[in-house]
């Protein structure tokens, strides 16, 4: 038989999104702008420093540059001191003989030692411990299965018989037979007691083998500040005090290593790959030994800045991707928020297969969520700072924000549908189109300036309230009313440090635009440093049921090119059924909803008066001459109210349904399939 086999291209380019954000086409654009110049602080679970392509730079420097942990779990009390003994050994904490290598330097009679101790579980992350814990488990159980098998089998024959069937020394053919048929021995004289031992040995063995309870190992931990004073820091992986074994570690900002938590494991089998850097602080009274707490901190790094010289399809944002069919996940952060913000700025792809931890025992992982939209948000962001910095300009928080929310790029749904704001926020991320923003429009007098928006919407505290960064008109109360009044202020901000000059030279002219026919306010603010006020009209009372999103922009009257100043965002729903209505019904059906893959549905029903919980019902049925097959289909639902001083959680439930399509061939009787849920209301 023959087989052919063809080899596959090596990596697709689209496992590290970057055409989507315009981060490949401005690499190529600017190859030096990769990120040079510019530090990111990953704050997350811990980076390991030996993952894939978390290194060196596209320029040959050291990829990390220190290695915090904030959370104290890898503390060390290295606050007992003490000297070197005559023999070159130390006694440490476990009291263990520590042997200190002579080659290492600065040891000599007088050097101050700080000794501690840590046990490995404390540092491992959970999913090691785990893993850890079995594969130390399974070698004990071979060691254990082994010696129990040996001393029941000694128990079960007995000790040799003579040829007269005592017992004795001289071995026959009768000590082969079955340890069921072989006669034990009797509890008198030298045999009985000789068996006695054997089957208390064997309970022994069982005994300990249920008590079974793994501390895992435990690590002599050696702290010294060397004649340059760097102090020094070394773990007694080894478990047997052979420090020689050992790396000899300075802090990670000094130089840059690490070590690996492997070699106590190493004889049983336990291989963590589990790297660690060191910290000293307390003059030396603490050590601190960096762990990382999880993959997700290393997979955050990699999708900022990964590098990998031999695969550059692999490499982070800031180091020739396939395009990917544009979906914003129905899972996806999403707006308004209680007080009526639109919650999401700007959007990017979230998802990538980027480095996680060694002791993962895989090199790169796929995973999804705002939690790798974030750092490809951030590794864009990175490509805009790195060109500032090249060419020598300045920039400041808010001039940044404003580019990227100002020229993000709106995109349609893969499932036909535009992406609504408040999952989309004002758009796509694009780094060169923030940059060319930037250059622009990035020395106009107000760039640094942010402005603070706070609305007060009358008679509606349940929904956004007073002082709010939106208006949010849910209830039908407020919803269904002919007009609703909000006075809004808005606030100039200056960097605290910024001279009073700039603050009392500060005077723009607003223009503001609403973007609906049923808002309307006044076209012109005249904005100064100590804030101005305007009140915004809201005419919720004739649009259709469901959600509504509009907002008012105000434009620097002056330069309107340069996009909005600040946006205030405004949300109404308006019922679809009002079971609270004289006379309503207490129940409401929506039928024939079609629905595809990533699609969203919205319905707003008001409760009757009084009602404390609430069955919801869904039947699912194949679309009219759908040539679709049949099989199972999964929905979500999610369920809110708005409560006043109560949590969103508290006030909401989300489920996910896997529910069976009939098709059609199953004739037009065919029964849908239904679900029946019961939920609490107000």
């Amino acid at each position: 038989m023959t087989v052919t086999t063809t080899r596959a291209a090596a990596h697709e380019p689209a496992e590290q999104p970057k055409d989507e954000i315009g981060a490949s086409e401005f690499i190529r654009k600017y190859p030096s702008y990769d990120g040079r110049g510019i530090i990111v602080g990953v704050f997350d679970t811990g980076v390991d420093p030996g993952a894939p392509g978390l290194q060196t730079t596209s320029d040959g420097k050291p990829k990390m540059i220190d290695l915090v942990d904030c959370t104290g779990s890898g503390d060390v009390d290295t606050s007992k001191e003490t000297e070197l003994e005559a023999d070159g050994t130390l006694k440490g904490l476990s009291g263990r003989s520590l042997t200190v290598p002579a080659e290492w330097p600065d040891r000599a009679a007088g050097t101050k030692y700080r000794l501690g101790l840590k046990r490995a579980f404390e540092l491992y992350p959970r999913p090691l411990v785990a893993r850890v814990k079995a594969e130390r488990r399974r070698r004990h159980d071979e060691t254990q299965r082994a010696v129990a098998e040996e001393e029941r089998r000694k128990a079960a024959l007995g000790p040799p018989l003579t040829a007269e069937g005592e017992a004795g020394l001289d071995a026959s053919a009768d000590q082969f037979r079955s340890p069921a048929r072989r006669p034990l021995p009797t509890a008198e004289g030298e045999a009985g007691r000789k068996g006695a031992e054997l089957a208390a040995r064997v309970s022994a063995l069982d005994a300990c083998d249920k008590a079974y309870e793994d501390g895992g190992p435990v690590y002599d931990v050696l702290t010294y500040k060397d004649e340059s004073g760097v102090w020094r820091v070394c773990v007694d992986t080894s478990e047997r005090g052979a420090l020689g074994e050992a790396a000899l570690l300075a802090p990670f900002r000094v130089e840059g290593k690490y070590g690996t938590l492997d070699a106590a494991d190493a004889a049983s089998g336990a291989e963590t790959l589990c790297n660690f850097a060191v910290e000293v602080a307390a003059d030396g009274a603490r050590t601190t030994l960096c762990v990382d707490a999880g993959s997700h901190g290393t997979h955050v790094a990699g999708i900022i800045g990964a590098h990998f010289p031999d695969t550059p399809e692999l490499n982070g944002i800031a180091t020739v991707a396939a395009a990917l069919a544009d979906i914003q996940y129905t899972w996806s952060s999403r707006g308004p928020t209680y007080d009526g913000h639109l919650n999401v700025s700007v959007s990017a792809p979230g998802g990538a297969i980027a480095p996680v931890p060694n002791w993962t025992l895989q090199g790169r992982q796929l995973m999804n969520g705002t939690s790798m939209a974030s750092p490809n948000a951030c590794g864009g962001i990175t490509l805009l700072l790195s060109a500032l910095a090249a060419r020598g300009e300045r920039w400041s928080p808010a001039s940044i924000r404003r580019a990227i929310e100002t020229t993000a790029l709106r995109t349609p749904n893969a499932t036909g549908s535009a992406v609504e704001v408040w999952a989309l926020g004002r758009g796509l991320l694009q780094v060169g189109a923030a940059l060319s923003w930037l250059e622009e429009h990035g020395g106009h007098a107000h760039c640094d300036v942010r402005f603070e928006l706070s609305a007060t919407t009358h008679g509606c505290s349940t929904a956004a309230g007073a002082g709010a960064r939106g208006v949010y008109l849910r209830e039908p109360q407020h919803s269904s009313a002919s007009e609703v009044g909000v006075d809004v202020f808005v606030r100039p901000r200056l960097h605290e440090e910024a001279p009073n000059a700039q603050r009392v030279s500060l005077d723009v002219g607003v223009t503001l635009q609403p973007s609906a026919p049923w808002l309307s306010c006044a076209p012109f603010l005249a904005l100064t440093h100590g804030g101005k006020g305007f009140n915004l009209k809201v005419s919720p009372g004739q649009l259709p049921p469901g959600a509504h999103y509009a907002e008012v922009a105000g434009h620097d009257s002056s330069s309107p090119r340069r996009g909005p100043l600040f946006s205030l965002p405004v949300t109404v729903c308006r019922p679809h059924a009002n079971l609270a209505a004289p006379h309503a019904p207490c129940h409401v059906a929506f039928e024939r909803v079609a629905f595809s893959p990533g699609h969203i549905e919205r319905r707003f029903v008001v409760p009757p008066r009084g009602a404390t919980w609430a069955t919801l019902t869904l039947r699912a049925r194949g679309a009219p001459r759908s040539r679709e097959p049949a099989g199972s289909v999964v929905y979500m639902y999610s369920l809110t109210q708005l409560l006043p001083q109560k949590h969103i959680g508290q006030s909401s439930e989300t489920r996910r349904v896997t529910m069976g399509v009939p098709d059609e061939a199953q004739g037009a009787g065919a029964p849908a399939t239904e679900y029946v849920s019961t939920v609490a209301c107000v």
